[in-house]
């Protein structure tokens, strides 16, 4: 009977201690998350070109229009008018891409490229970085020589930049830069050479460089 009376103790206190789990009371708190995230977009509002000449050669004077008043080359500039953007957040519009031609083409001649970029998009950006590559292949970026090079490693395309990496936009902000193309003396006669310029520019807490 004793070890009865014991067995009948412990199944007692082991029933009151599955009462006492089951009986918990609770309660819980929720936080609910949204987030709406915001653009970055990057346009041309203006898009031009200009011939210049630099004389004397070497001397970084440049003088509008072809050496001794000729007029050899064309040179045209405009917007690609399937590159037409519109931020969805700001409704701020522009264009992704400007086409430079260049007809009649020749050793030391300079076409000035002008244009304003404009931050479309609700993001502060940077302008990062820029470079021409060569769409079919022909030619490949030394950044060392700011040019596009041949097979042999001869300039035959240098570009140089003014006002464009480190500027910082924001939203609506603008800023007018320019890239300047020059025909190298190693260019071929009658050829056909192709280049595209990248511009990236980057969300301002994102760029290795300090923006202005």
């Amino acid at each position: 009977m004793k070890k009865i009376g014991l067995l009948c103790l412990a199944l007692v206190l082991a029933l009151g201690t599955l009462g006492v789990g089951y009986a918990m009371w609770w309660d819980d708190l929720t936080i609910e998350g949204s987030i709406s995230t915001n653009t970055v977009t990057i346009g041309f509002t203006e898009f031009g070109c200009t011939e210049k000449y630099e004389c004397p050669v070497g001397s970084e004077t440049f003088f509008e229009g072809e050496f001794e008043g000729k007029d050899v080359a064309t040179v045209t500039c405009e917007y690609d008018a399937n590159s037409f953007v519109e931020d969805e957040c700001t409704g701020l519009s522009g264009y992704k891409v400007g086409t430079v031609t260049i007809e009649n083409g020749y050793p030391c001649h300079w076409t000035f490229i002008t244009f304003v970029v404009r931050n479309l998009g609700t993001t502060p950006v940077i302008i990062q970085q820029w470079q021409p590559v060569d769409p079919t292949g022909e030619l490949t970026w030394d950044a060392n020589l700011n040019s596009l090079c041949d097979a042999s490693g001869n300039p035959v395309l240098r570009f140089r930049s003014v006002n464009l990496v480190g500027s910082q936009l924001h939203q609506g902000d603008q800023d007018k830069a320019e890239i300047d193309v020059h025909i190298e003396q190693p260019a071929l006669m009658n050829h056909v050479y192709s280049f595209d310029i990248v511009i990236q520019a980057i969300q301002w807490n994102e760029s290795p460089i300090p923006g202005s």
